[in-house]
């Protein structure tokens, strides 16, 4: 109903990957990328 991106998260969330945490980053989970500076290098 919001956006066709909101839906998508959402089908990811059912695979157990939180919205907030990106399926690129799952090893780290609670921290995001910006507080990753491997992933930033």
């Amino acid at each position: 109903m919001t956006n066709p991106e909101q839906h998508e998260n959402d089908s990811e969330s059912e695979d157990g990957q939180p919205l907030e945490v990106p399926p690129a980053a799952p090893a780290y989970g609670t921290p995001p990328p910006e507080g990753i500076p491997d992933a930033d290098d």
